[in-house]
Parts: C-alpha cells; sequence; structure tokens
C-alpha cells in the first residue's frame, strides 16, 4: 500500500471503524512499527481508564468525534 498512515487512521483502526484495506495494512505493518504499537498501547490505556473510572464519553459523543476526526488532517507517523 503505498500510502502514509495517520494518527486519524490509527484512532479508526482502534475504534474498528478503519476501512478494510487499511484495517490489514496496519495490521501487517504493526509489528515494525513501535510508534503505532506505542499509540495504540495509550489509546487502550485511556479507553480503560475511563471505563474503570465510567468518565467515559457516551456513544453518541464518539460518533460525533469520529466523524469530525475524519474531516480534520493529523500529523502523519
Amino acid at each position: 500500500m503505498d500510502r502514509i498512515i495517520t494518527e486519524n487512521d490509527l484512532l479508526l483502526y482502534h475504534y474498528k471503524e478503519v476501512d478494510t484495506d487499511i484495517h490489514q495494512y496496519i495490521t501487517s505493518e504493526l509489528p515494525s512499527r513501535a510508534d503505532w504499537s506505542d499509540y495504540l498501547n495509550l489509546l487502550t490505556q485511556i479507553d480503560l481508564s475511563l471505563n474503570q473510572n465510567r468518565k467515559g464519553p457516551a456513544p453518541t459523543t464518539l460518533q460525533i468525534i469520529l466523524e469530525q476526526s475524519q474531516h480534520q488532517e493529523n500529523p502523519t507517523f
């Protein structure tokens, strides 16, 4: 795949909202990309913390954030 993976792509990957071809690419490259792994681990830790403290956003809020993030540019890895 000849595409730059952004933080937005990784965020969508984390929430299982990314296109199939991008999902497959990230999965195949993940073992050799420590920066991607670190970012995904951070997202997982944040999710766990929010769930434990019951301070997580409502599903509607998450959906709005995901939709808005698709329209913004994010730094690339």
